[in-house]
């Protein structure tokens, strides 16, 4: 069953409806979703909506589709986040501030994905605030090479289903309260891209570290690297990054890519270390905090 906002009058006098997606509607517009490659199964779309208390709003108009997906940052969290904006340029300050005003409730947190710093501008415009910074590093075959000595007594093996529960505990030791995944983001990041692969370290029979990584095209990305608390700084983190790389390269990658946020100096030195360079664009997470009703002109 689909809900209307109250309408909103635009600049140039029009009228802007924008609907709250039923169930029918979600399965309808899952079509226009597939597209964006967002999310990688069908399953995962729906269990956006049922884990994360996501919402799908839109606004049709003609034969364009104009949506924005809302939910949890982490099932857990108290914080929320826009997951995507799919729109015309005209509209999408139009789909920002009707959507949030809907959506969030009195003293709520909402964060942007990661936007580049042309992208801000809207946020900016619609109330938003500037919250995290995050380095987007890379690398060539050239200058990114695989160590060849893994630390002893460490056990690099592929993942395996069982080790779900586990993978996310370690990871939220390794992970302040912000940053910690919860079951959907795990799934969410370990099937990103084409090609996938999860590769866990253990130390006798304790899981002490993880890593993701995936492959679309010649692009490699490394997309999750945790370490349990004192097994840091023990080469382990090198050594699943290694592991990796290789993967990668086998698969004839010629371009590696990993980001981590501007005051992470420890995973800087790391990625440095093996051979990544800081890219010339940073990209930048806002933040609203609803407190103050939304305007629509």
């Amino acid at each position: 069953m689909t809900s209307g906002l109250e309408p909103c009058i635009s600049k140039g006098g029009r009228e802007i409806e924008i609907s709250k997606a039923g169930t029918e509607e979600r399965e309808r517009y899952w079509k226009y979703i597939r597209r964006t490659n967002f999310f990688q199964s069908r399953s995962l779309y729906n269990q956006f909506f049922s884990e994360l208390a996501g919402e799908l709003y839109y606004l049709k108009r003609g034969i364009s589709v104009n949506l924005v997906l809302l939910g949890k940052w982490r099932s857990d969290s108290d914080f929320h986040m826009l997951w995507m904006i799919k729109s015309d340029p005209t509209l999408q300050f139009f789909l920002i501030t009707r959507t949030l005003s809907d959506y969030l409730r009195e003293g709520s947190m909402i964060i942007t994905r990661m936007l580049p710093r042309e992208e801000t501008e809207t946020f900016e415009k619609a109330g938003f605030s500037h919250f995290q910074t995050i380095l987007l590093l890379e690398g060539s075959r050239q200058t990114v090479a695989p160590h060849l000595k893994f630390p002893s007594p460490f056990n690099i093996r592929g993942f395996r289903k069982g080790d779900i529960e586990e993978v996310l505990k370690l990871d939220h030791l390794a992970f302040g309260d912000f940053w910690k995944l919860d079951n959907w983001n795990l799934r969410h990041i370990s099937g990103f891209c084409r090609l996938n692969n999860l590769l866990v370290a253990q130390h006798e029979d304790v899981l002490v570290g993880y890593c993701i990584a995936g492959v679309t095209e010649q692009m490699g990305f490394i997309q999750r690297l945790a370490v349990r608390p004192g097994f840091q700084r023990r080469g382990l983190g090198k050594a699943l990054i290694s592991r990796q790389l290789r993967w990668m390269r086998d698969l004839g990658v010629r371009m590696f890519f990993v980001n981590t946020q501007e005051n992470n100096h420890v995973s800087q030195r790391l990625y440095h270390n093996m051979g990544f360079s800081i890219s010339v664009t940073p990209r930048y997470i806002y933040k609203y905090l609803h407190g103050e009703e939304y305007r629509c002109w």
